[in-house]
């Protein structure tokens, strides 16, 4: 797994589940963050997980609380290889 996605240094695993990983990761700027990991290739990822995977981050774009997780950002690009 990489230590760094985009500007996000990965910093220590938080949580795992069945295809995803949460890492603690600091941004560049100082702040820092969750960041949802997926696994690219597993196997359980057959499209219909994919579609729900793009409505959750969909819905999380709309989503602004301070009872809640908020999202900062989403990059396709940082699915990573099991």
């Amino acid at each position: 797994m990489p230590s760094q996605i985009g500007p996000y240094k990965l910093l220590r695993t938080l949580g795992t589940g069945a295809n995803s990983k949460v890492k603690l990761a600091e941004h560049k700027d100082g702040y820092k963050a969750a960041i949802k990991i997926l696994k690219k290739g597993d196997p359980r990822m057959d499209p219909e997980f994919l579609k729900l995977v793009m409505t959750e981050v969909n819905t999380m774009k709309h989503l602004s609380h301070p009872n809640i997780v908020n999202m900062i950002d989403f990059a396709a690009e940082a699915f990573v290889e099991k």
